[in-house]
């Protein structure tokens, strides 16, 4: 009876390179002067000088919200930081 020579454990058991998924990140802007942003059940209207804009998040799974003089945004599952 022949025996192969046999590999080390780390070749049978070695750990694959698996790129982790992000959970959830946060970012927040901060708010120029003479702008006014509100911002309900994600949809959000920005005012200032040149016009107003308002843009709807309704179908991202985000949270945004205002703290101070800053718009923070909290994505749940997102794809890239």
């Amino acid at each position: 009876l022949k025996v192969a020579s046999a590999k080390p454990l780390s070749d049978w058991f070695a750990p694959h390179e698996v790129a982790m998924k992000t959970l959830m990140q946060e970012e927040s802007i901060k708010i120029p002067k003479g702008v006014k942003i509100s911002i309900k059940s994600k949809i959000v209207e920005v005012s200032g000088k040149h016009g107003t804009l308002k843009r709807d998040f309704k179908h991202l799974p985000i949270e945004l919200y205002t703290s101070g003089k800053e718009v923070r945004a909290k994505m749940y599952f997102a794809k890239s930081k």
